[in-house]
């Protein structure tokens, strides 16, 4: 992951084809939280944290907080620039309105005495740069956004999938090489689901072209892009991607997952037949006989599964936890009050302490928030505001265990030894932790009994 001190190291840059799948709680959320949307971002080695050499192409997704996945893709010249210029037009933006606003004072002031001069001097100089540059940046600006729009566009289309939302034609050659041989198609399979109404899975079909290095990949997303009936819904689904499957009905495509379904109706596990009566689908959307769910899960999980397709429990901290971490909000805050109170008086030790007492309150508000709940494959932690997922089948193992030394917590192994945790008060969420633990029992053979 990228790292930097002082302004000096590595970091992500840019921001292309921003695509958020859940509805924010409000317009401030995503600052707020810092549940970012997926996005595409180039990694610099930066000073001053300006952008000085990119090193890598990633696409980021997942985020919460500062915790994301990412997959490696394909540098382009197009995906460079904006990550380039963004953050020097970020700067450039302000600095040239603030050059041009301060200037201007200074020009109004010389004006009595000096007249027309007064745009000859130093200040006269800045302030007509000032009025170049601003509206030169907010012009480029502009540019690259409208430009990203059509690979959004290409994005929303496509729908959420296992590699975030990431553009199959920007996938490496070791990605689209762990791709399900079903997820490509034939020009005619492609346009007959174009001519059908099927986007989603036409617009699969183009950009694995493209990323097969095919011609008619590109002809046929204009083409995709292009089609009227789709167009009258793009604004709306720009607008809302997370209601992406009202406003595309049956837009749903199966997953790009690295391991193929056994075909025939088999059970994954151990490939014995399945009938109506023993068959089951689990919560990463793979069929089990009954048997290997019980043996996974323990007695009664198969009829769990079926009873609750989207398990989901409250999470909330140990009622201790709670109670330490009020007091400790509350006591910072009645310190501040104290020396607001010496420094400034009563009045303001009253807003010092009013301000301790209501973030106190937003934290117990949103610790009973916290939800686990499975779903689309993944497991999702969190509040609404901050939730993140990770896929069933990152997950190599479950603990439990005390987080911060005295904080019980049921804890996720993730790939590259990162662990991912929910709080643990009393076995609400037992249900949840044994579903998980039978995802990772069902990948390894059952045994006879």
């Amino acid at each position: 992951m990228p790292s930097s001190i002082n302004g000096i190291g590595t970091s992500y840059c840019g921001c292309a084809a921003a695509v958020s799948w859940e509805k924010p709680d409000t317009k401030l959320s995503t600052f707020i939280s810092g549940n970012r949307p997926d996005h595409d971002v180039v990694e610099c080695f930066v000073i001053a944290f300006l952008p000085i050499l990119p090193l890598k192409a990633w696409h980021t997704y997942q985020w919460g907080g500062n915790v994301h996945q990412r997959i490696p893709i394909r540098r382009s010249s197009g995906l460079l620039l904006r990550a380039m210029l963004r953050t020097y037009l970020m700067i450039l933006l302000p600095g040239s309105l603030a050059l041009a606003f301060f200037c201007g004072i200074q020009v109004a002031g010389d004006w009595a005495r000096l007249g027309a001069g007064a745009f000859t001097s130093d200040a006269g100089i800045g302030f007509a740069a000032g009025l170049v540059l601003f509206p030169a940046a907010l012009l480029q600006w502009i540019s690259l956004r409208n430009a990203d729009r059509r690979n959004r566009d290409v994005r929303l289309l496509l729908g959420p999938h296992d590699l975030g939302s990431s553009d199959p034609a920007s996938w490496t050659e070791e990605t689209l090489s762990a791709i399900r041989p079903s997820m490509f198609l034939k020009r005619e399979e492609a346009r007959t689901a174009l001519t059908e109404g099927r986007f989603a899975e036409a617009m699969w079909g183009a950009r694995l072209a493209v990323a097969k290095g095919e011609s008619w990949g590109g002809t046929l997303t204009d083409q995709i892009l292009g089609t009227q009936a789709l167009l009258e819904k793009l604004p709306a689904l720009r607008k809302a991607p997370w209601r992406r499957g009202e406003i595309l009905p049956g837009s749903s495509m199966p997953p790009p997952a690295p391991s193929e379904i056994p075909a025939g109706p088999v059970c994954a596990r151990d490939q014995a037949p399945l009938t109506d009566a023993n068959a089951i689908l689990f919560y990463d959307g793979t069929w089990y006989c009954r048997e290997c769910l019980e043996d996974a899960g323990g007695p009664g999980f198969s009829d769990f599964v079926k009873a609750e397709p989207v398990p989901s429990r409250p999470a909330p901290t140990a009622w201790f936890v709670q109670v330490i971490a009020a007091l400790a909000l509350l006591g910072v805050g009645a310190l501040l009050a104290y020396v607001a109170q010496e420094n400034y008086g009563w009045s303001r030790a009253v807003w010092v302490f009013s301000a301790s007492l209501a973030l106190c309150g937003y934290f117990l508000f949103q610790d009973r928030r916290c939800l686990v709940r499975i779903e689309w494959g993944m497991v999702v932690i969190g509040p609404k505001a901050r939730k993140t997922g990770r896929p069933l089948h990152w997950i190599s193992e479950v603990r439990r265990r005390l987080w911060l030394g005295f904080i019980p917590s049921v804890a996720l192994k993730l790939p590259g030894e990162e662990w991912a945790t929910w709080p643990r008060s009393g076995e609400g969420t037992e249900p949840i932790e044994r579903a998980v633990r039978a995802a990772v029992n069902l990948r390894t053979p059952r045994v006879p009994k």
